[in-house]
This record gives structure tokens, C-alpha cells and sequence, in this order.
């Protein structure tokens, strides 16, 4: 299996946890809402919850913290040191992202 690569790694221990976190999260939802298992299986549930958490950016809207969804914006800031960066323009209501870069 790939994740015999990580070996030794904190990496490992890491993807262990979320993947634990997120098993916990659907026993929780199912053992509330008993019909969200008949709506969503665990399978579906961590592939809706992984593209949630990869394009998830935090943002300040109209003065308030929160977060949004931004489809094919998190394929744009894939280098380190990064070269873009993203906000939330008030005056156009807009997601915009930036440049760090000529």
C-alpha cells in the first residue's frame, strides 16, 4: 500500500487521525439523523469531506471571518515559496486572487 511509504513518518500519524476524525464524524451524524446512512455512505462522506477541506479558503467578508468553497482556486497556489494570494474584494463582492509575482 502507498502509505507504507510513510513509514516512521509524522505524516502517517497525521492521516491516521484525520481519517479517524472523520469515521467519528459520520457515526456521530448517522447515530443523530439515522437515514443519513441510507443518504451517504462512509465512502461518499470522506470523498465529500476531502474536496471540502482542499478547496476550503478562509476569507473576510464584509468584516466577518469565514470560509468559502472555491472550486479550481486551490489548483492555482501549488508552489513554495507560494505565488498567489486570495481575498475577498468588498467593493465587488467578489473571490479574487492575486499575483505575488511578475
Amino acid at each position: 500500500e502507498e502509505l507504507a511509504w510513510l513509514e516512521g513518518s509524522y505524516l502517517l500519524t497525521q492521516i491516521e487521525d484525520r481519517k479517524f476524525a472523520i469515521e467519528n464524524d459520520y457515526a456521530t451524524i448517522c447515530e443523530l439523523y439515522p437515514d443519513f446512512a441510507n443518504i451517504s455512505t462512509l465512502e461518499e462522506f470522506k470523498w465529500a469531506r476531502m474536496c471540502v477541506c482542499s478547496r476550503n479558503f478562509g476569507l473576510v467578508v464584509n468584516g466577518i471571518r469565514t470560509s468559502a468553497m472555491v472550486p479550481h482556486a486551490d489548483m492555482l497556489n501549488h508552489f513554495r515559496p507560494r505565488e498567489t494570494k486570495w481575498t475577498f474584494d468588498n467593493d465587488i463582492q467578489c473571490f479574487t486572487i492575486t499575483t505575488l509575482s511578475n
